[in-house]
């Protein structure tokens, strides 16, 4: 990583109100990150507690908080930059410092249609397979394998992350006269907002006539299923393994915690908690936390 100075970082933590006093020695410049336990010298690091063997500390810039009293001895040969929430920090100012810049090329392997529009600056990945009628607006990266089928609609500053498939025909049967199940035809498509990220090897069915859709800056991680006609707000954290099944509402601000299962046609409200392996089989309410085998609630804030 190319040196970073010191004076950029504090001139970017004013910039977003979190600075808020620097004391020790004087450091001009940075390498990069490191965790403050397995820390590398010259580099910043960040501490939660002062509970700390210095003694297998090298970080040169340590984040901590506005209450943490350094020790006289660590100050004469590091600084200490003071903010309100030392990780929130750390990791906001390694994103806006670590960028390697993105990819903009469309690898020669992909399969794309004709009729897809893919917007300026995207990255399309080895392998990638993109239906008709698919669109991908601007600074989205679609990585290596990834299957987009056909009526795909993807935001900008998306990343679909290798071996996606968006797109594929959902579970939908019924059974007919003679009791044998039969295919129901899915002519909705798949809309993802701004900002929205899939994870590797997660699976987005299209809806069977409307779409299912995706809000802005919502994060679904690896080995996910979604459902058909499932409606997903903004900024909801789907964790690994999640397996939502149709028809399920997920509004905005809610997090769905590793391994949960959701019942089909299930309304989960703004600001809720799924905990650990939860089995959803009712509706949850706005900024409740569920957790269990059915889903039991655990807290609700007022």
């Amino acid at each position: 990583m190319n040196l970073i100075k010191v004076k950029k970082i504090i001139e970017y933590l004013n910039d977003i109100e979190e600075l808020v006093e620097c004391k020790g020695a004087e450091v001009s410049t940075v390498e990069g990150f490191s965790s403050i336990y397995d820390s590398i010298p010259n580099t910043i690091s960040w501490m939660r507690s002062q509970n700390i063997d210095w003694d297998n500390v090298h970080a040169t810039l340590i984040f901590c908080d506005r209450n943490c009293v350094p020790p006289e001895k660590e100050m004469q040969k590091r600084r200490f930059v003071k903010v309100n929430d030392p990780r929130y920090t750390f990791f906001n100012t390694l994103t806006k410092f670590s960028k390697s810049g993105k990819k903009k090329n469309i690898h020669m392997s992909a399969v794309i249609h004709e009729s897809a529009e893919i917007g300026n600056n995207c990255y399309i990945g080895p392998n990638v397979v993109i239906g008709k009628n698919v669109g991908i607006l601007k600074g989205t990266e679609i990585h290596a394998n990834v299957v987009i089928e056909d009526n795909v609609k993807i935001g900008e500053d998306c990343i679909i992350y290798p071996g996606a498939v968006l797109g594929i025909t959902g579970f939908g049967h019924q059974k007919g006269k003679t009791n044998r199940l039969e295919r129901v035809e899915h002519i909705g498509g798949v809309t993802l907002g701004n900002s929205v990220e899939i994870g590797s090897n997660t699976c987005v069915a299209r809806g069977n006539i409307s779409d299912t859709m995706i809000g802005n800056n919502s994060k679904i991680n690896s080995l996910c299923h979604i459902a058909h006609n499932v409606k997903i707000g903004n900024n909801v954290g789907i964790s690994v393994g999640v397996m939502i099944a149709g028809s399920v509402i997920i509004e905005d601000n809610v997090w769905v915690a590793p391994g949960s299962v959701i019942k089909n046609s299930v309304n989960i409200k703004k600001g809720a908690f799924i905990g650990l392996g939860s089995v959803v089989i009712k509706d949850v309410d706005e900024i409740t936390t569920v957790a269990g085998v059915p889903a039991r609630i655990l807290e609700k804030q007022m």
